[in-house]
């Protein structure tokens, strides 16, 4: 992750405006798909995410989230083996690396959300290099 430093908070915001416009440069057609129920993964740095997109349960949060430049952006609670309670937030869809199914999701959970990639590859029956 990159640190930018910013004296104010239209900098702030100029530059949040930006990393979206080149993140939604990155999004594929199957991440721009994923809705409310749908199960994914994110990879940080070593640190693998899965998360579930959730329902917007508040009028306000639709009504943001109904505007154009939140159309890649999906309100979902993500968990990984650093927070296994889980965590509610907005995550960019291009940060998602593999849609999974509610199966894979549960399995993930049931051993604490693990980020080691051979338990990981195990979990959601993925050949590395190749298709799942």
């Amino acid at each position: 992750m990159e640190m930018v430093p910013i004296d104010n908070f239209d900098e702030f915001v100029t530059h949040i405006e930006c990393m979206r416009g080149k993140r939604d440069e990155e999004v594929e057609a199957w991440q721009q798909e994923i809705t409310t129920g749908d199960y994914f993964v994110r990879i940080y740095d070593e640190l693998v995410i899965y998360g579930c997109v959730e329902e917007l349960e508040f009028e306000e949060d639709r009504q943001v989230f109904a505007m154009p430049r939140m159309k890649n952006v999906r309100q979902a609670k993500c968990y990984s083996e650093l927070c296994v309670q889980g965590e509610l937030g907005n995550t960019h869809v291009s940060t998602m690396a593999l849609k999974i199914t509610k199966a894979q999701f549960n399995a993930a959970q049931s051993v604490r959300w693990p980020s080691d990639l051979k338990v990981v590859h195990a979990l959601l029956n993925i050949v590395p290099g190749g298709e799942a």
